[in-house]
């Protein structure tokens, strides 16, 4: 069974280094797979573990010495060990996977900050332009207005 988890841990990780959106499922789906057979995995250590317990107690009975016990004990050891490695790396994977959400989304985010950014600026800049064209438009009415008034000041002299 540990072959196994071993397996689906060294899969789970190869389809975490590709990035396409397929192999985010697949990813899902032999993530839970590994949950499970960890458990498993975890369930039948408990059961090594109280077997162990009992042939300690009485070892003639089951004709092994301090030694074999002490195996089976290091084996225990050993697998609780590396069960615990494939935890952490899942959890440290999980925690860098949310991290590339959060920044992926925060991306998204600036993009969308900067499009209504440019979509401001872009109105204040036609707002700016409006404003300078009355301004001249204005400004020649007014010159038009005393080019006239010079003309009617200048008739009636």
């Amino acid at each position: 069974t540990m072959s196994h988890v071993q397996q689906l841990h060294q899969r789970w990780q190869n389809l975490l280094r590709n990035d396409s959106a397929g192999s985010t499922e697949e990813a899902d789906s032999v993530l839970t797979e590994l949950r499970n057979q960890l458990k498993s995995v975890e369930w039948d250590l408990e059961d090594l573990t109280q077997t162990i317990a009992v042939v300690e107690s009485n070892p003639v009975k089951f004709h092994l010495s301090s030694q074999d016990i002490d195996i089976r004990k290091d084996f225990v050891v050993q697998i609780r060990s590396d069960v615990k490695v494939i935890r952490n790396e899942m959890g440290s994977a999980w925690s860098k996977v949310e991290e590339q959400s959060r920044k992926s989304l925060l991306g998204n985010q600036r993009r969308a900050t900067d499009k209504y950014t440019r979509l401001d600026m872009e109105i204040e800049q036609r707002n700016d332009q409006f404003i300078q064209d009355q301004h001249q438009h204005q400004q020649m009415m007014m010159n038009v207005q005393d080019d006239q008034l010079e003309r009617v000041g200048a008739s009636v002299n």
